[in-house]
């Protein structure tokens, strides 16, 4: 099940562009704590990734990165009376991840890229953030 995946690719892209670092580093030591934690009698990670989850996650934060100006400039296009720099660090994190999934990975509908970025959006950021994260999206999936 991706849902795990894509929640700690949503944590790695929401520290990087909050604290700034190279991918691959950010990638490794997230992992590696990851799976330090899951040694531990009451581990901190609920999930210990697996090998289909590391792939995944390597894969959507890697593809970000390599994306990044294409990516900003479709949820800039999409924002309605809205600018950039006052969206929260949440929900521009959310919403790479889903237009990653929906411009690059032709294996998940882009529905369910949308409908999960809700989800994590509600779940992390303002109650109103799932709405807004859901219309960016919406205008995003009818353009392709």
């Amino acid at each position: 099940m991706r849902k795990n995946a894509r929640e700690d690719a949503f944590r790695i892209l929401f520290e990087q562009h909050v604290n700034p670092e190279e991918a691959a580093e950010k990638l490794e030591r997230y992992f590696s704590t990851a799976k330090e934690e899951s040694k531990k009698e009451e581990p901190f990670y609920v999930n210990r990734p697996s090998e289909a989850d590391v792939t995944y996650t390597r894969t959507v934060v890697e593809g970000v990165q390599t994306h990044l100006e294409e990516i900003d400039k479709k949820i800039e296009e999409n924002l309605k009376d809205w600018e950039m720099d006052r969206v929260s660090k949440i929900s521009i994190a959310v919403l790479r991840l889903a237009i990653f999934e929906i411009l690059y990975m032709n294996d998940i509908p882009a529905e369910v890229s949308a409908s999960e970025a809700v989800t994590i959006a509600k779940k992390y950021d303002s109650p109103t953030a799932g709405s807004f994260v859901n219309g960016v999206l919406g205008n995003i999936i009818k353009e392709k």
